[in-house]
C-alpha cells in the first residue's frame, strides 16, 4: 500500500521541535531505514533474506509507485548516493568512449591496410609493420 509505505518514509524525517517559520528549523533525515545495519548483515550471513536499499527503492518502480522516489527521503538518499558513486560513473563513461574510439580506429586502420595495401600479404598489419623497419 502507497500509503503505508509514505507514512513509514515520512516516519525518517523529524524535526528540532522549532516553529515552522524560525530560521534555527532544521529537518533530521533517519537514513538507517534504508540501509542495513550489522545486525541485517549478520542475518545475510545467516541465508535470511532480506532486501537491501536499492531493492527497496526498485521495488517502488516495480509496483507502479514511482511517487514513493520523490519523497523527501528517498530523494536525500538518491542524492546523496549519487555524490558517492559519481565519480565512478563519469570514469566509467570515459574509458567505454576511449575503448569504442580505440577500437574503432584499430577496425579502420587494419581494414585499411588489408584492402588499400596491395603489397601486403594474408598475414595482416605485421608484415607492414617490417615493411616499415626495413626503410
Amino acid at each position: 500500500n502507497s500509503e503505508c509505505a509514505k507514512t513509514l518514509l515520512s516516519s525518517g524525517i523529524t524535526t528540532n521541535n522549532k516553529a515552522f517559520n524560525d530560521k534555527d528549523l532544521m529537518f533530521i533525515y533517519n537514513l538507517k531505514m534504508l540501509t542495513k545495519s550489522d545486525k541485517d548483515k549478520y542475518k545475510e550471513k545467516c541465508d535470511i533474506k532480506e532486501m537491501n536499499e536499492i531493492q527497496i527503492l526498485s521495488s517502488f518502480l516495480k509496483f507502479g509507485e514511482k511517487s514513493l522516489l520523490c519523497h523527501p527521503l528517498s530523494e536525500t538518499y538518491l542524492h546523496l548516493k549519487w555524490l558517492t558513486v559519481k565519480r565512478f560513473f563519469y570514469v566509467n563513461i570515459f574509458l567505454y568512449i576511449s575503448f569504442l574510439m580505440s577500437l574503432t580506429v584499430l577496425t579502420v586502420w587494419t581494414s585499411h591496410l588489408k584492402y588499400h595495401n596491395k603489397t601486403m600479404d594474408t598475414n595482416g598489419f605485421a608484415f607492414f609493420i617490417d615493411q616499415q623497419n626495413d626503410e
